[in-house]
Formats: C-alpha cells, structure tokens, sequence
C-alpha cells in the first residue's frame, strides 16, 4: 500500500525514543509490504463523528500512530502517547 508521511508525524516522530522510533518503523514498512487493508494488525476505527470518518490508529507501546485511510493511500497524520493524542487527532 502506498504510505503518506504528514509534516506533523515527522515533527512528533522527532520527539521520540530511538526504539520507539525503531517500532515505528517497523509498522510503517508493515504497512507498506501489505496488500490488503485488514492484513495490517492492532488498528482500530477512531469515533467521532465526520471528523473522525476513515480516521485510525495503531498501537505502538504507550503510543498511537494516526492515520487516515483513503483510496488504498494511509496518510500517517500524528504519534503521540495515549494520553495526549486523542485530544489533537482527529
């Protein structure tokens, strides 16, 4: 699948532990090697509302990788830990 990098992810991503970052990449190479949607693990719909509409997020550690997922594209949004991302995505 083809993967988008916002500048808020890379902003975020910075801010983070070299194996944080390591996990991370490993779910973004995980993400591109897959062909399907649901061959991706540990994602769940996020609720909200239009806002919220193909919003995801994927579980990594104390942190959460948002993204969003439109035709075959995942545009990776925020990576935040748990306590903080939901008040800023979606």
């Amino acid at each position: 699948m083809q993967v988008e990098i916002y500048s808020s992810f890379v902003r975020d991503s910075k801010k983070l532990t070299p194996t944080i970052k390591a996990d991370i990449a490993n779910a973004i190479s995980l993400m591109q090697n897959a062909k399907t949607f649901s061959e991706i693990h540990d994602i769940k719909t996020l609720q909200g509302g239009k806002k919220a509409k193909n919003a995801y997020r994927m579980r990594i550690g104390d942190y959460r990788i948002c993204f969003y997922f439109r035709n075959e594209i995942i545009a990776l949004v925020r990576v935040l830990p748990r306590k903080e991302v939901y008040r800023v995505f979606p």
